[in-house]
């Protein structure tokens, strides 16, 4: 459901963006880089919304980089309109403000990542020779209930073996 959603929010971002492009295609990359990085910055925020609303805990490296991300969408799409309304006198900051926005962006991601990423490794539990027997075909019967219910969720016929 999650994805539906933030296709369709993204969807209308990108063609509001398109529609409210107003310099005709004098700046249509401009207009569509705009709907882009709005497109991107929707998914971000969402994706973060839907963690928070679920309870996801987002380890702090993920929310850095999902933090430079938006970040970076929204330097974008400022420096675009911005350099669409004034297009004379803004020319020479544009590819400053630009760099400026992306270098801040890779400080972001530097602290983000400055550390390794610490993963628990447990060690491996050796079962019962037959337990693998006796636990596969419960397994198989779990995955082909969960098949038939998402299938119902998708209303699409189930496969035939």
């Amino acid at each position: 459901m999650s994805s539906r959603v933030l296709v369709v929010c993204g969807a209308l971002v990108l063609a509001a963006a398109v529609y409210f492009g107003r310099g005709g295609f004098r700046f249509a990359v401009m207009t569509l880089e705009i709907g882009l990085e709005s497109f991107i910055g929707t998914w971000v925020v969402g994706l973060f919304c839907f963690a928070r609303y679920y309870q996801v805990q987002i380890p702090g490296t993920i929310r850095m980089l999902g933090l430079g991300l938006g970040l970076h969408s929204v330097v974008t799409i400022l420096n675009d309109v911005v350099f669409e309304r004034l297009v004379k006198s803004y020319l020479d900051e544009w590819n400053y403000v630009a760099t400026s926005g992306f270098l801040a962006v890779l400080a972001i991601w530097i602290w983000g990542l400055w550390r390794p990423a610490e993963v628990g490794v447990s060690e491996p539990v050796i079962s019962a020779p037959n337990a693998y027997r006796e636990l596969m075909p419960q397994v198989n019967r779990k995955l082909l209930e969960l098949n038939e219910q998402l299938g119902q969720l998708w209303h699409t016929e189930p496969r035939r073996p």
